[in-house]
């Protein structure tokens, strides 16, 4: 009996700089492009409402100083 393990990706992958096992998910079919370093699992869904549901979390990703708290830069 062959035990296959069934990884579930997640709605949004941000690649890192080995991008190896992205390019055999990108042939496989497993994932799709939406933008610059950013890819999606989610077949069924358009491209807006994935972008609309995860703004923050890809805002986040890509301007990390962008949402830091003020008083972080406030001197003491």
């Amino acid at each position: 009996m062959e035990n296959k393990r069934q990884w579930e990706l997640p709605e949004l992958i941000f690649p890192d700089q080995n991008s190896r096992w992205l390019s055999n998910l990108l042939k496989k079919g497993a994932i799709r492009k939406l933008g610059p370093k950013l890819y999606t699992s989610d077949f069924t869904e358009e491209d807006s409402a994935i972008l609309k549901r995860n703004i923050w979390k890809i805002t986040g990703r890509m301007f990390p100083m962008l949402l830091r708290p003020y008083s972080q830069y406030l001197p003491l």
